[in-house]
């Protein structure tokens, strides 16, 4: 007689998880009125499936304005130019990322002329499925310091008067 063992493999539904993070940063921390400064979003999917449909919204500091062309980023952004949304906000595309990966978009802004103080940019995320992710990094914006003022020329010294002849005795 013979045995014959069976081994059935039983797959367990593997869960799915929609997850990302974003990251937001602005460089350097402090800068003068009219001075840009480089920001930076970064998507990660922390998920166990793809994500689609990935977009940032990224709200500018006030006083702040995009500098056009100066975006850049990973193979993953669908374009350098931004969309602007009814808010003026900037909207940045980019494709679908697999479970792990990241996908980053870089530009820059220019703080207005008699902007000062602390200034935020907030980014909200929006892959389809995932809601309410969202980052912000902040700015000091100090104002110019004003040139010292010029010392003034010390006048010169006044030179001493010259003494007088003394008178010469004419004979009589």
């Amino acid at each position: 007689m013979a045995t014959q063992n069976t081994t059935v493999a039983q797959q367990t539904p593997r869960k799915v998880i929609r997850a990302a993070t974003l990251n937001v940063a602005m460089s350097p921390d402090q800068v003068y009125p009219q001075q840009r400064v480089r920001v930076t979003l970064t998507v990660v999917n922390t998920g166990n499936v793809p994500i689609t449909g990935v977009s940032t919204t990224d709200r500018l500091p006030q006083g702040f304005t995009y500098v056009t062309g100066s975006a850049n980023g990973s193979p993953d952004l669908v374009s350098k130019t931004p969309t602007v949304n009814s808010h003026g906000a900037l909207v940045w595309n980019f494709k679908t990322l697999a479970p792990g990966k990241q996908a980053s978009v870089w530009f820059d802004l220019i703080s207005g002329e008699g902007v000062t103080g602390t200034r935020c940019t907030v980014a909200l995320l929006d892959p389809v499925g995932i809601h309410g992710v969202q980052g912000s990094a902040c700015v000091s914006v100090v104002a110019k310091p004003k040139p010292a003022p010029k010392p003034s020329p010390k006048p010169l010294p006044k030179p001493a008067p010259k003494p007088s002849p003394k008178p010469v005795p004419q004979p009589i």
